[in-house]
């Protein structure tokens, strides 16, 4: 009886030796896809160069949109807005209060910028939490 399970269990070892179970294709993420995943800490390295106190930021209500900016009424630059609420301390060391902000971030990943001075039109929410 253990001869039989142990011939059976070798059998088992050496079949799954020579035909190995096919895995399923590794779905290659193109570049696009990486920068949407990484929106969030991309637009947190923006305010850490940007805010007086970046270690007292606090953000709530993430948000990304399909963007573009426009120039003389033509598509200039297509990428995407990203809408959080920020709160963050003063030069007085106070915070003060959720503010809305709109970033605009290329395709690429490089964000240019706030999206209401740039004139950004927002399109379509990808994300959101």
């Amino acid at each position: 009886m253990w001869a039989l399970l142990a011939v059976v269990s070798l059998a088992w070892v050496v079949v799954s030796i020579a035909f190995p179970k096919e895995s399923a294709p590794r779905v290659q993420d193109s570049p696009e896809a990486r920068v949407q995943s990484a929106f969030r800490s991309t637009a947190q390295s923006y305010f850490a160069r940007t805010l007086r106190d970046p270690e007292s930021a606090r953000y709530q209500d993430w948000s990304l949109h399909e963007g573009t900016i426009m120039l003389a009424g033509e598509p200039f630059e297509k990428g995407y807005v990203i809408r959080v609420n920020v709160n963050a301390k003063n030069g007085f060391g106070g915070y003060t209060g959720f503010q809305p902000m709109q970033l605009f971030m290329s395709s690429k990943g490089t964000i240019l910028g706030d999206a209401e001075k740039l004139g950004a039109n927002t399109g379509q929410m990808l994300k959101s939490d």
